[in-house]
């Protein structure tokens, strides 16, 4: 099934948090002429069966809430006198509160700013009680009059509730539910901003005006693309509607009338927000391919790109849900925003003037920190533990759903690490990123996502560790290091062939790569779904090594198709590790939720799945042939202290490492789809075959 799409390579602007040095300054000193802060850091004991914590003093990391993969801020509000809001944020995707996740809503206070200025705050606390659905994002959250509420517009009512902080409740139901009329389309997006006098508010929803296509599964034949390349779906337009909003009554006063903005300016829109500057309103909006368009009050048929202060266009950093207009100085303008969804949440700070079109201009965007975090690695990362920089200590380096690599350099030792902020990976010296773009599998609406997938590895066998990925089109490449062991360099990607042509398989898998003898072997999920191997000829090519089989001769592979919805291929992440110390590579697998190795009709996690199990979907594949001529035993699933351990319903990236006590054989992390780095000692973990 070979997938006709396009590789979209962004060049952005490197964005470099964190330092390669650990001596340190006092965190208020504030770097000066670009200088990189240095981090201030703790060691902190690794603690089986919980993420890797931050090594930063405070624990100070990118915000985001625990188990879940995407944050939404909803509301940033002024509670007191500090000088920028407090945030109240949704977590949605993940695992529900009863499994220690963080979905539904989350208050955030102000904590300060870091060395480097960024904003800071405190970890997440939980709201207890709301009455709309746990991880819906589909609210605003705001003061009026001195009290906080929550608002939520739908296409005929809009609801509010007041915040009660003792309670740490917005209450079960509604207090306040009003008709709305005259909106011809259902609500994707809305914005609620009060008048001078607070007697009233604008109400601006943002409608799709088509519903979106997308395929009704993955199997080429289904794709929404001609044979030319053309997408033959349908793209979401939108149409901005705004009405008054008396506050007194919560009571419509008027009907809806459309904003002047011609549909098409706004292609599949995920947000709205209204924004005011000096000398300037208007409107900030998102959508699905990454854009950040600007709409003027007075010229409302015409969208103008953000940029920033060098002129370049302004891109999402990852895939928005969400633009929340602040005022950050709190001189009464709404001209700063945060931006927030899949991934880490971004700071937008006003530049103070504008372009020749009247369009406000941007500083580069700003990582928003919490304390007591987690190393955080954007969404569904894919973790590789190598000594990367050469300093003799085992680091880390990830890929995640952006399309973006990071690497978490080790202070400490192998036995005791202590890793610093993550880094953006550079191509050169600018900041790699790989999406979708147009040619996306599931169609232009999903462009945003990259599903970097990447193994660290000697490819080109010149003693440098290389860097062989895997993404969303199930295309294979490699980036060398062109530098050196302590200072290492990407170079340009190159693409491995077979037999002459683009060696593909299916889409999202990381591959396991070894050496084995005096040849390298790289086993992928070929286009079938099958494990195959292949061996490596030259730096940019492999030959077949044929399908992968289990001891009794039977094949694998790993998907579900036992009913027509639940067909899923690839995404299986591949590692080789000795892990019973026979001296013979066994194979580790993550899998997500609804897939099936070795087989649709028996296999795991699926069929402990439906028997009400659920597991860190994390597989042992035991070698009982040799590391050259694999044979597998059936596989058994991971449980943690003898009990299924959730971790979430995509990725699930194992690998095998020798960090922290390694005395009786490597321990294991897992990259997991909240951007976390779970950590289990092998003294926990057990296996439950195939029921």
């Amino acid at each position: 099934m070979k997938r006709q799409i396009t590789i979209v390579v962004l060049l952005l602007s490197a964005l470099l948090v964190g330092c390669s040095e650990p001596e340190i300054p006092s965190p208020t000193d504030k770097p000066t002429g670009g200088e990189k802060p240095k981090p201030v850091l703790i060691a902190r004991n690794l603690v089986s069966d919980s993420p890797i914590v931050s090594s930063n003093e405070n624990g100070l990391a990118p915000l985001s809430l625990d188990y879940c993969y995407t944050s939404v801020v909803v509301g940033a509000v002024y509670e007191n006198s500090r000088p920028y809001p407090d945030l109240y944020i949704c977590g949605s995707g993940g695992l529900s509160p009863s499994s220690g996740g963080r979905r539904g809503l989350n208050y955030c206070e102000f904590w300060g700013t870091d060395s480097w200025g960024r904003l800071v705050y405190s970890h997440p606390k939980l709201i207890t009680e709301m009455p709309w659905e746990s991880d819906s994002a589909a609210i605003k959250i705001m003061k009026i009059g001195g009290k906080v509420y929550a608002i939520q517009a739908t296409k005929t009512r809009l609801n509010v509730a007041p915040y009660d902080r003792e309670k740490n409740s917005f209450g079960t139901e509604w207090a306040y539910s009003s008709k709305l009329t005259g909106l011809p389309y259902a609500a994707n997006s809305f914005d609620f901003v009060l008048s001078s006098d607070g007697s009233s508010a604008d109400l601006t929803v943002m409608c799709y005006t088509v519903a979106s296509t997308s395929p009704e599964s993955d199997y080429m034949e289904d794709s929404l693309y001609d044979s030319a390349g053309f997408y033959m779906g349908t793209i979401p337009e939108a149409a901005v509607y705004r009405t008054k909003i008396k506050i007194d009554t919560w009571a419509q006063d008027g009907e809806f009338k459309q904003v002047g903005m011609d549909n098409s300016v706004i292609l599949g829109p995920t947000s709205i927000a209204q924004m005011k500057g000096e000398g300037w309103n208007g409107y900030i909006v998102a959508n699905k391919a990454g854009a950040l368009k600007y709409v003027a009050s007075s010229a409302l048929d015409v969208a103008d790109y953000l940029v920033d202060t060098n002129g370049e266009q302004l891109i999402n950093r990852s895939n928005v849900k969400r633009i929340t207009a602040i005022n950050a100085d709190r001189d009464g303008r709404m001209d700063d925003f945060i931006t927030s969804g899949e991934g880490s949440v971004w700071l937008y700070r006003y530049a103070g003037k504008c372009n020749s079109y009247g369009t406000p201009i941007y500083k580069p965007a700003e990582l928003v920190m919490m304390t007591e975090g987690d190393l955080f690695s954007g969404s569904l990362t894919v973790p590789n533990v190598v000594d990367w920089d050469g300093d003799g200590a085992l680091d880390v380096v990830t890929g995640n759903s952006e399309g973006r690599l990071m690497f978490f350099k080790n202070y400490g030792t192998d036995l005791n690490p202590v890793f610093g902020d993550g880094e953006y990976m550079t191509l050169w010296d600018s900041e790699f990123c790989i999406r979708a773009g147009y040619y996306e599998l599931q169609g232009p609406m999903e462009c945003c996502w990259g599903y970097l997938c990447p193994t660290v590895f000697d490819w080109n066998g010149d003693g440098l560790y290389d860097i062989v990925f895997s993404y969303n089109e199930g295309k294979y490449m490699y980036m060398p290091n062109v530098g050196t062991a302590t200072a290492p360099v990407l170079g340009t990607p190159r693409t491995i062939y077979l037999d002459g042509m683009e060696l593909y398989g299916v889409w999202r898998v990381r591959p396991a790569i070894a050496r084995i003898g005096d040849r390298v072997a790289m086993m992928i999920m070929d286009t079938e779904n099958a494990l195959h191997l292949y061996w490596q000829t030259s730096d940019t090519s492999v030959t077949d090594g044929g399908k992968v089989y289990l001891t009794d001769g039977k094949g694998i592979t790993g998907h579900n198709n036992r009913e027509e919805t639940n067909v899923q291929y690839g995404r299986g992440k591949l590692n080789f590790v000795d892990w019973d110390s026979d001296g013979d590579l066994d194979l580790l697998v993550g899998t997500i939720k609804r897939s099936s190795f070795p087989s649709p009709e028996r296999g795991l996690p699926e069929s402990r799945r439906v028997l009400g199990f659920t597991g860190m979907q994390v597989l042992l594949f035991r070698n009982e042939g040799t590391s050259a001529e694999p044979r597998y035993t059936y596989p058994e699933q991971f449980l943690v202290k003898g009990k299924d351990r959730a971790l979430g319903a995509h990725s699930n990236a194992p690998v095998g490492c020798m960090l922290g006590d390694t005395s009786k054989g490597p321990n294991l992390l897992v990259g997991v789809e909240s951007g976390r780095f779970m950590f289990f000692h092998r003294s926990d973990l057990s296996t439950a075959p195939i029921p």
